[in-house]
């Protein structure tokens, strides 16, 4: 049996790998909606999109849950050797109920959390930060290679000319040398 404590460190880990995948969901969500789809902020809803996501993390956390019911009744008429890595037998029984309660109990916290709004304006938050912060280092080198094309072009002529320069001071003997 998992002690208590390791139970609620595994739903506060599920917590954490959520809220940083729906900022990453909510980041892609208004780059794409914003400049893809030409779509404004206020039209985007970020928070409700940061509550759907949160429902269907939840959901795949209850599928989850139910697929190790499915794995525990397997594992309960098993018998031989193993197959594969995920071939369970009765010996594993605790530990695929163990999984099934925390997915439960996860799908539960994310559900709670649909209804946090410090959570979901957090979210939202960071997520306009890592948008701005990604699409503003694209523009910067957007821009640096701009420059650097217009510094080419305004300097290419004379550098073209300092070519011609270079070539007519070579020595003679070098432009009519022949290889065999």
């Amino acid at each position: 049996m998992i002690p208590a404590q390791h139970s609620a460190r595994a739903i506060d880990e599920g917590v954490l790998i959520a809220r940083s995948a729906l900022t990453l969901m909510a980041k892609n969500h208004l780059i794409v909606g914003t400049l893809r789809r030409d779509e404004s902020l206020a039209s985007l809803d970020l928070p409700g999109f940061v509550r759907d996501e949160l429902r269907r993390l939840a959901d795949e956390q209850s599928a989850s849950a139910e697929r190790m019911e499915v794995e525990e009744g397997a594992a309960a008429q098993a018998f031989g050797a193993l197959r594969h890595q995920h071939d369970y037998r009765p010996a594993d029984l605790q530990t695929l109920r163990q999984r099934a309660d925390i997915y439960r109990a996860l799908a539960a916290e994310l559900l709670r959390l649909r209804d946090d709004a410090q959570l979901v304006s957090s979210v939202a938050e960071d997520a306009r930060a890592d948008a701005w912060t990604e699409i503003g280092a694209v523009l910067d080198a957007r821009l640096d290679m701009l420059v650097a094309i217009s510094a080419e072009a305004d300097t290419r002529a004379a550098r073209m000319r300092a070519v011609q320069r270079d070539v007519g001071n070579l020595d003679r003997r070098f432009l009519g040398w022949q290889t065999d």
